[in-house]
């Protein structure tokens, strides 16, 4: 891996707040006032409302849930970033271009070996 210890520094960092701002949606989606309103509906609503409420709450159920996913592969990366296997393919162990670590700082494996992946996903 080509990145540099500053480099590596200012990504750690970086990551970090996007962990925070990821946090900090993620309770707002689960907790905030969408989530709040399902269980409670008022029957006396229309059922346009009604559907409303539950339709936002739904939405924002997803984005937590993909906030979540998007957490995991920063806690992911930042461990690799301590313990020195960063920018190592996590599947044939090469090292990852620079470039594409600098373009997807989540990346865990190399091209070759993340189209693999993909596809082998597609076939399931």
């Amino acid at each position: 891996m080509q990145m540099s210890p500053t480099e590596l520094d200012e990504l750690g960092a970086r990551l970090r707040r996007r962990a925070e701002r990821l946090h900090a949606e993620v309770a707002a989606k689960k907790h905030g006032p969408a989530a709040l309103e399902v269980p409670g509906i008022d029957r006396e609503r229309d059922n346009d409302d009604i559907s409303f409420v539950i339709s936002e709450a739904e939405i924002e159920t997803g984005e937590a849930e993909r906030d979540e996913v998007e957490l995991g592969a920063i806690e992911r990366t930042l461990r690799r970033i301590e313990d020195g296997s960063y920018g190592v393919c996590a599947e044939c162990g090469v090292s990852i271009p620079a470039a594409r670590l600098r373009a997807q700082p989540l990346a865990a494996r190399c091209v070759p070996c993340q189209s693999e992946r993909e596809r082998a996903l597609q076939r399931r």
